[in-house]
Formats: structure tokens, C-alpha cells, sequence
């Protein structure tokens, strides 16, 4: 998994590219396009939000006002989750309390105007990931469960946590969270009541910031759509399964905008890649020549599924599929500066 911070509209969207992993892999010292990704990819990240190319602009329309804000939160259960093979149970598989507590109990205590607060809760999540400069003796440690958005940890315990010792490192542990800005809800096993846990859950959610009532969440998602498109493709690039030599690239690819021309849209936004590289290959004297774009569901080389509204779970799994979905952790800051060897350009004016 790959996290990214950037937007064509908002002034904060994160989100994951999954599923790169299971594709061709090319070391990068024998990817002679990595270098020219590496750019591109920092030229498309550099704003808060980054203003569209004109190509862009004249294919999707005019873009919003650079939102002020980030990316508005969605108060609809949109899509499914699954995290049954995620969700640990009893080591004999027999019985799996945390499994009921998230599939069952969770969302029977919560009022039914507010299940969308479950597709912010995410399994297993790792502490370092929670915590900023985590402290090693945690780094490894993963809770049961986490809500980024209600700063709110879930611990579903068995009878093991009854023990002197584990109760000992269980309150060192929530102490620790507690100090960090995270607070804990231990369920026991034996009682397994999810009426507190659901009670803190719609208390400490933070709803954001609605977006104003003239702003075109249409287009938004259109370009927040694009943006995804050209990071995943360029995370392909890197990786080799996709490269600028080859004549013809054919893209299956979906996503969850409807009103989407599909097929408009993956040829502008590839091609604004393209504009790039082009670009760079003249400063580099270096020859360029675009591959041809086309949309197949049969003969592929790469399947894109692109989301603006869904979170990612264990159904985007299917392997030879990229999925580009909402990052749980909204609020951090995924950009970092790819780098990677030097162009020698070949301009010296």
C-alpha cells in the first residue's frame, strides 16, 4: 500500500493505492523511466491544492475554487466492508467476539443516522500508525480497533487481559494512548456490550466541515478522481508494470463517479502525464513517443479502480487489480519528495 496527500481541489485528501504489489515489479536501477515518474509525481503533489493543467481543465471543466478546506465527509454508508480474515478471534477459529462486536453489536447501538461513522473504523491498526514518533515499545503493537476521526481506540478483551501481568501492560498501553491524545474502550468478553464504545463513538467523531452551499461537489470528484487515476499510474511507471515504450496502453478501468465519461477521462489525464514527460524528454534530449490510450475489459495491461468516496477494506483484494481508495488517516500528511538518480539534461542555456 501506498499513501498519498494531493488534490486538484482540496487543501487536504488522503488517500492509499492498493494492489500494486501483485503486478511486474522492475528494480529501479533498471527502470529507466523512474526518474522522469519520480518528477511528475512531485509536480502533481505540489500545491495545497495543486491548480489543474489547461488540458484538465478543458476536459472536466472549470475547476472549483481551491477549497480552504479538506476533503468534505460523506454521511452515507456508500460501499461494504469486509475484515473477517482481518478481525482476530479465539486461535481455533471457533469463537471471534471482536468479529460480532464490529459486524453486529457496533451498529445496532448506533443511532441509524450515524453508520456511516463504521466506515471510519479501522481494524487492526497498527499503533505506529496511530501515534507520531511512536515509542519502539509499541511500534509493533497493533488495537483491535481505531477511529482517526473520534481519536478513539476499541479493545474487545478476552480472559487473558484478566491476567495480573496483561492488565499491567493493558493501562501502561491506554496510558500511553491517553498521553498521545487517543482514548481506550475496553469491551470484555463476557459481556460483550458495545453501548459505551458506540456512545464515545458519535460523541468524539469529528463531522469536519461541510462544504459551502455553492460548491460543485461534482466536478470536485471528478478531479479528485483524476488526480488518483494519475498517482496510481505513475506508481505503475515506478514499478515497471506500465511503461512509456511500449506503443499501446489498454486500461480497464471503473470508478465510482456514474456521470463519468471514462473514457474522456483516463485519455486527458494520461495524456496530461504525458505533456510532462514529453516535456522533461526535450529538456533531457531524449526522444518521446506517447503511447496510444485505449479502455479494454478484455485484454488489459493494467485494471484500475478508482474511488473519490470508499474506503479500503478486504474486498480490494482481487489480485491484478489497483484500487485507489479514501485513506483512514485523513488528517496526516503522506507527501513526501520522490527522488530518485539525476536527469543530465541536455539544455545548458
Amino acid at each position: 500500500m501506498k499513501r498519498f496527500s494531493s488534490s486538484y481541489v482540496f487543501s487536504k485528501s488522503n488517500y492509499a493505492v492498493l494492489g500494486c504489489e501483485h503486478l511486474k515489479s522492475t528494480d529501479n536501477t533498471d527502470n529507466n523511466w523512474y526518474s522522469f515518474a519520480c518528477i511528475v509525481e512531485n509536480i502533481i503533489q505540489r500545491g495545497t491544492p495543486t491548480h489543474p493543467s489547461k488540458r484538465l481543465q478543458n476536459a472536466i471543466g472549470k475547476t472549483p475554487p481551491p477549497a480552504r478546506f479538506p476533503r468534505p465527509l460523506r454521511r452515507l454508508i456508500t460501499h461494504d466492508h469486509s475484515w473477517r480474515k482481518t478481525i482476530k478471534g479465539s486461535p481455533n477459529g471457533l469463537f471471534n467476539p471482536a468479529l460480532e462486536f464490529y459486524e453486529t453489536l457496533l451498529p445496532s447501538s448506533l443511532p441509524a443516522d450515524s453508520l456511516y461513522m463504521l466506515n471510519f473504523v479501522l481494524p487492526e491498526a497498527r499503533i505506529e500508525d496511530i501515534v507520531d514518533n511512536c515509542d519502539p515499545a509499541y511500534s509493533e503493537q497493533c488495537v483491535d480497533f481505531y477511529c482517526p476521526r473520534a481519536s478513539l481506540v476499541l479493545e474487545v478483551d478476552g480472559s487473558q487481559h484478566e491476567t495480573s501481568g496483561q492488565s499491567y501492560l493493558d493501562r501502561n498501553r491506554d496510558l500511553y494512548l491517553e498521553a498521545n491524545g487517543v482514548t481506550t474502550i475496553r469491551i470484555t468478553t463476557d459481556k460483550l456490550d458495545a453501548s459505551k464504545a458506540a456512545q464515545m463513538l458519535y460523541e468524539r467523531f469529528d463531522k469536519g466541515e461541510d462544504a459551502p452551499s455553492d460548491f460543485d461537489e461534482k466536478t470536485a470528484f471528478v478531479y479528485e478522481i483524476a488526480i488518483r487515476l494519475q498517482m496510481a499510474l505513475l506508481s505503475l511507471i515506478k514499478q515497471g508494470a506500465l511503461t512509456p515504450d511500449n506503443q499501446k496502453w489498454a486500461i480497464d478501468f471503473i470508478c465510482d463517479q456514474p456521470e463519468i465519461d471514462e473514457e474522456k477521462l483516463v485519455r486527458e489525464a494520461t495524456n496530461d502525464l504525458f505533456d510532462l514527460f514529453e516535456n522533461l524528454c526535450v529538456l533531457a534530449d531524449r526522444s518521446f513517443k506517447r503511447p496510444t490510450i485505449c479502455l479494454s475489459h478484455k485484454t488489459a495491461d493494467v485494471k484500475l479502480d478508482v474511488s473519490a468516496t470508499k474506503m479500503w477494506s478486504e474486498i480490494e483484494s482481487e489480485k491484478g487489480t489497483v484500487y485507489v481508495r479514501n485513506d483512514y488517516y485523513e488528517t496526516m500528511d503522506h507527501f513526501f519528495v520522490s527522488d530518485a538518480n539525476p536527469i543530465v539534461y541536455g539544455n545548458t542555456d
